[in-house]
């Protein structure tokens, strides 16, 4: 589930599915630990008209990251994070940070709502990650809450009636593609 929540309006998505692949996984290789894996896809869905995502006050949105600064992501760990965080930036994780943006087109209103974070300021996306150790379940799950570690804030020449700043609400749950010859990621 994803949710944007600004100017009282709440956008909601209970469908995401990020696809990517793993660049680092340096767990337990001496005092400094990372893991990195790029995001190449987001794709978000919801319960509206043609899995539009729904709203309490525009309507049917599409949510889309294609544009500007969207695709690819950064997901990483590392020891000197406090414990247990995650953070998300812009760029595949083999290139420089940069920005991440992403649209909301209220298609029932013509609207289209464009919202950025900058780098470096506020910085990445910050969250934290849990993870089941259980021998059939070994999935990690990065939650990212509302608030000041989540905010957007909107681009300039937004449309009247788009919502100011918004804070992003996720729950990723992180899983090995076990089609191919894929490499389990392991946060600890």
């Amino acid at each position: 589930m994803t949710k944007f929540v600004g100017g009282g309006v709440t956008v909601e998505c209970n469908n995401v599915v990020f696809t990517g692949h793993l660049d680092k996984n340096n767990k337990n290789e001496g005092a400094f630990n990372e893991t990195a894996a790029t995001i190449t896809t987001a794709d978000f869905k919801g319960t509206g008209t043609i899995e539009d995502c729904t709203s309490n006050g525009l309507g049917a949105v599409k949510f889309t990251t294609n544009v500007g600064n969207g695709v690819p992501f950064c997901l990483y760990s590392r020891s000197s994070f406090a414990a247990d965080e995650v953070q998300m930036r812009g760029g595949s994780c083999t290139e420089a940070n940069r920005s991440v943006t992403f649209v909301l087109d209220v298609t029932s209103l013509g609207l289209t709502c464009r919202y950025n974070r900058s780098t470096p300021f506020p910085g990445p996306l910050k969250g934290t990650y849990r993870t089941d150790t259980s021998p059939e379940n070994s999935d990690a799950i990065v939650d990212l809450k509302t608030g000041a570690n989540t905010e957007f804030e909107a681009e300039a020449g937004n449309p009247f009636g788009c919502p100011g700043a918004g804070s992003l609400e996720m729950s990723i749950t992180l899983e090995t593609d076990l089609t191919g010859t894929n490499t389990p990621i392991w946060f600890s």
